[in-house]
């Protein structure tokens, strides 16, 4: 899902960085390639699980060790951060992949050129960017009417911050070329995803193909009783 932001990050951005749980920051590293175009990436492993059941001490342990073995993995510079204040003001590029559902991403912090791929919230209770950030916001991509009931996008609606008028289209019609991605280095950019299902729909593509050049499985494509999200 995260390689979208090649369609609305500054070209020579070098500080990419993520705000999430371990486990969903390593899988975001996992789709974000290639990694050669980055000089460092910085991280805070931000739960409220990890927050209420592991010591500050031992928390701070875990993102060291992670970020040395990421290091490893990637190749480059991994800096383990302990606030989203200093992850936000240090990124050119930000994927937050949090369960919050107060915003941990304040407008004020914002840099100029940044682009912000927004995974976590995905109901009309999550927001991980205030009110201001979205208002901030030159561009605002979403990858389905969904996104407009998520928490974050829908208060500063309601609010009045931003209208329609501020959508800037579909993540879709950005890739094909239908509605441009980021026209200036200086625009703060927003991919709003409403969950993971970009990644969901890839791995059920590849299940498919592994399973077809098997010979397994059983062909329902004719069974008018069987839907997927009706």
């Amino acid at each position: 899902m995260n390689r979208i932001f090649m369609f609305l990050a500054v070209v020579s951005a070098v500080i990419l960085t993520s705000c999430g749980s371990s486990v969903r920051i390593y899988t975001d590293l996992e789709d974000t390639a290639p990694f050669e175009s980055y000089k460092t990436y910085t991280f805070l492993d931000f739960t409220d699980g990890n927050k209420k059941t592991i010591t500050g001490m031992e928390l701070e342990r875990i993102r060291v060790a992670f970020a040395r073995e990421m290091e490893k993995a990637l190749g480059v510079d991994v800096i383990a951060c302990d606030s989203p204040e200093t992850v936000v003001r240090k990124a050119d590029i930000l994927i937050t992949a949090t369960y919050a559902t107060e915003p941990i991403v304040k407008g004020e912090r914002l840099n100029e050129g940044l682009h912000i791929s927004g995974m976590g919230a995905d109901d009309t209770l999550k927001a991980e960017l205030d009110v201001n950030a979205i208002r901030r916001m030159d561009k605002i991509v979403i990858d389905s009417d969904k996104c407009l009931t998520i928490g974050e996008i829908a208060l500063p609606m309601k609010m009045g911050a931003i209208g329609p008028e501020n959508i800037h289209g579909k993540i879709g019609e950005v890739v094909i070329g239908t509605k441009p991605g980021r026209e200036c280095p200086e625009e703060i950019t927003l991919f709003e995803s409403d969950g993971t299902h970009i990644q969901s729909a890839s791995v059920a593509w590849l299940t498919y193909k592994k399973v077809k050049e098997a010979g397994l499985g059983v062909d329902i494509s004719k069974l008018a009783s069987f839907f997927i999200n009706p």
